[in-house]
């Protein structure tokens, strides 16, 4: 039954569609002119993008990318090679060869203090036309400037910190002698504090800063023999000198200098992370002689700079004191005319 209905449902359709006639229309053509933009044409950019890979900026801050990127010059056009700078003090020292590195070492007031290296790493006194200052919005800034002159207004603290635990009793004279020697040698503008420590710190020069004379005039501190005897209280003895630092205004670096041959072996108030913080708030920079071949590790993270002696003490004490001695004395003095 239900075959037969789907036949006769077919057959029916097709009879319809016999019975009328079909017309075929074809679609009339239009043309239309139309064109393709790419969206290039219509965005503005800043041009091609480059990359550029300088190796030698590749721990500037951004600040110093900046610079890097005005392209500064001296007063006869040459192009600046090298820079330093003071934020706190708004200035930018630059000069370009025989002069290859440059440290400012603190502004106060108008005066700039800084140290000059050439490609030999020699601390030198460039010409004042090897030389140019520039605020921070790189605009120039007259200055005055002569080779060699020592600063009026700045100070520079330096702390020395000796060493007379019992085991130090073999090294005492040579470590006298040697710290005597790099005082005298010391420049005017620099202060002397002078501390001897075992369990106990003793302060042997003013704790009043006021007071202070300058190091070449303070060598009656260590005048007489010191005996070595007792523990070692290093610790201590470094938050004192870091203390003696934050008492002063200038902006320059605290220097302190401790000549040891031991560990901290005394209880002490100060975790070494609050000693690390302590050192920083004050400006200080630790410069640490290792009397014997100690294991320079007891003051990672606090010391800038280690030396650890071998077998000629006295001439690695020489050779430690001369190089801080020389940079020290090879600051030279930039004065401002603004």
């Amino acid at each position: 039954m239900k075959k037969t209905y789907l036949i006769s449902f077919i057959s029916g359709l097709c009879l319809v569609c016999a019975a009328h006639a079909v017309e075929v229309i074809e679609p009339s053509v239009h043309t239309a002119q139309f064109n393709i933009t790419s969206p290039d044409d219509t965005v503005a950019t800043l041009g091609k993008v480059s990359i550029i890979i300088d190796l030698a900026a590749e721990h500037d801050s951004l600040f110093e990318l900046q610079i890097r990127r005005k392209n500064l010059q001296l007063e006869d056009g040459r192009a600046v090679s090298v820079f330093g700078y003071n934020k706190e003090g708004g200035v930018i020292v630059a000069a370009s060869a025989p002069v290859t590195h440059i440290s400012v070492a603190g502004v106060q007031g108008k005066d700039i203090l800084a140290l000059f290296h050439n490609d030999h790493n020699e601390v030198i006194a460039p010409n004042k036309k090897d030389v140019r200052l520039f605020d921070l919005n790189f605009n120039p800034i007259s200055f005055d400037y002569s080779p060699a002159t020592p600063p009026i207004n700045i100070g520079m603290d330096v702390s020395i910190l000796i060493d007379h635990s019992g085991s130090m009793s073999g090294h005492m004279p040579d470590v006298i002698q040697a710290t005597r020697d790099f005082m005298s040698s010391l420049p005017d503008f620099t202060r002397c504090h002078v501390l001897t420590f075992n369990e106990k710190v003793t302060l042997l020069t003013s704790a009043e800063p006021g007071r202070l004379s300058s190091c070449p005039n303070s060598l009656q501190a260590i005048s007489r023999p010191i005996k070595a005897e007792g523990g070692t209280a290093l610790f201590y003895a470094l938050e004192n000198a870091f203390n003696q630092s934050m008492t002063t205004h200038s902006q320059l670096p605290h220097l302190v200098i401790v000549l040891t041959d031991g560990v901290n072996n005394q209880p002490h108030t100060l975790s070494f992370d609050q000693l690390v913080a302590l050192k920083n708030r004050s400006n200080g920079k630790l410069l640490t002689f290792w009397v014997g071949s100690y294991d320079p590790a007891h003051l990672k993270g606090l010391a800038d700079l280690e030396s650890v002696s071998g077998a000629n003490i006295k001439n690695d004490l020489d050779m430690f004191f001369h190089s801080i001695g020389v940079s020290v004395s090879g600051l030279q003095t930039l004065i401002m005319q603004k």
